[in-house]
C-alpha cells in the first residue's frame, strides 16, 4: 500500500490504577483501500500440482506461466495484478515443505525422507553412529556410488556452514572424476558444546568407513588445514597420498603473508633444501641480512595433478 501524509494523528490515554487505556485515532485524508494480495486458489492449485518440477522464481517457469495467463497478450503495464512473484515464490515453498518436512526433529525428518524417498531420488542412509552430544545423518548417492566407488583414485571431503536452519555442519565426500566432482556421500553433524574432544573425528572416521566398505579406495585424497578430517582421512586409508587442496593451499598463503605483526620463525637454508630440493641455497629472508633491496619472486610447484603458485617475499641479490 502507498504510503502518503494523511494528516493524521493517533492518541493513547492510560489512566493510572486501570486496566483499560483510551485510544483516538483520526485521519483527516483517508488512506487508499486494502487489496487483497492473496494468491487466487486457481494459482494456488496450479503451483500444488507442478511444485515438484517447475521453479517459482521470478525468471522461471512457474511465474511466467501465470504472466503469461493472466496478461492474455497485453502489456505488463496494462494490466493490475494484485499479487507479485513473491506471493508465488513463497506459497511454492509451503507446498514444498510438506514433502521434505516430515517430522518436527530434523534429524527424523531427514531419515524418514531418505528411507520414503531413497529409491526415487537415488540415495540411502549410511550407517554412521553419532558421538555423545552429537546428531548424526549420513547418506550415500547410490547410483554414483555404484558407477565411481572402485574407480576413486582422488578424494575431497569439505564442510559448509550456514546451509541450513538448524545449524548443521555439512560435510560432503566428492571423486576427482576426469577433472569433474562426482559426489558420493554427505554427512549432517551437530556438535554441542559438552561433546568430547575429538567427537567430530570419530564421526567422520565411521563415516569414512563406511565409504571404505562401498570400494572406495583413493590414492589421493584432497582436504582443507581441519586436523580431524585429515586425521580421519588418515586413519581410513593409511595408504594414501594426504594433499592440502590447491584453493586452501592458495588462501593458507595469502592469509600468512598479510600478517605482518607475527615475526616467523628463523629461515633454514639447509632444513628447508631437505624438504624442497628447487629452494635457491643463496636465499636469505629480508629480516635476516641486512644491504639488500626487496624484490618479490615466486616458485613454481609442479604435481602430477596440480600446480601450486607460493608468491613468497624475498630478496633480490645486490
Amino acid at each position: 500500500m502507498a504510503r502518503f501524509s494523511c494528516d493524521g494523528w493517533l492518541h493513547i490515554t492510560v489512566p493510572r490504577h486501570s486496566h483499560e487505556m483510551l485510544v483516538s485515532m483520526k485521519h483527516t485524508v483517508k488512506h487508499i483501500g486494502y487489496v487483497n494480495i492473496d494468491l487466487p486458489q486457481q494459482w494456488k492449485s496450479y503451483i500444488r500440482a507442478h511444485a515438484r518440477t517447475q521453479t517459482p522464481g521470478e525468471a522461471f517457469q512457474i511465474w511466467r506461466h501465470i504472466l503469461r495467463t493472466e496478461l492474455a497478450g497485453q502489456m505488463a503495464s496494462e494490466v493490475n495484478l494484485p499479487f507479485r512473484s513473491k506471493a508465488v515464490y513463497y506459497y511454492w515453498h509451503v507446498v514444498s515443505k510438506e514433502s521434505w518436512k516430515l517430522a518436527d526433529d530434523p534429524v527424523e525428518s531427514v531419515q524418514k525422507f531418505i528411507q520414503e524417498n531413497g529409491d526415487e531420488c537415488n540415495i540411502a542412509l549410511l550407517d554412521v553412529q553419532a558421538e555423545p552430544n552429537t546428531q548424526v545423518v549420513a547418506f550415500q548417492v547410490t547410483n554414483f556410488v555404484r558407477e565411481w566407488a572402485s574407480n576413486t583414485q582422488e578424494l575431497a571431503m569439505d564442510s559448509t556452514w550456514n546451509t541450513n536452519g538448524t545449524n548443521f555442519e555439512l560435510f560432503g565426500a566428492v571423486a576427482d572424476v576426469h577433472g569433474s566432482g562426482i559426489p558420493l556421500a554427505f554427512l549432517l553433524i551437530s556438535t554441542s558444546k559438552k561433546a568430547d574432544r575429538g567427537a567430530k573425528q570419530a564421526v567422520l572416521e565411521r563415516f569414512l568407513s563406511e565409504l571404505r566398505n562401498l570400494g572406495v579406495n583413493p590414492e589421493y585424497t584432497l582436504l582443507d588445514k581441519d586436523w580431524s578430517e585429515i586425521n580421519a582421512m588418515r586413519s581410513t586409508w593409511p595408504q594414501a597420498k594426504h594433499q592440502l587442496c590447491f584453493w586452501h593451499g592458495l588462501r593458507a598463503i595469502k592469509q600468512r603473508l598479510v600478517k605482518n605483526k607475527e615475526t616467523p620463525a628463523f629461515y633454514d637454508v639447509d632444513e628447508a633444501r631437505r624438504e624442497f630440493s628447487y629452494i635457491n641455497a643463496n636465499f636469505v629472508p629480508y629480516l635476516q641480512q641486512t644491504g639488500s633491496k626487496v624484490c618479490f619472486v615466486s616458485a613454481l610447484l609442479s604435481g602430477t595433478h596440480f600446480s601450486l603458485i607460493y608468491i613468497l617475499l624475498a630478496t633480490c641479490p645486490s
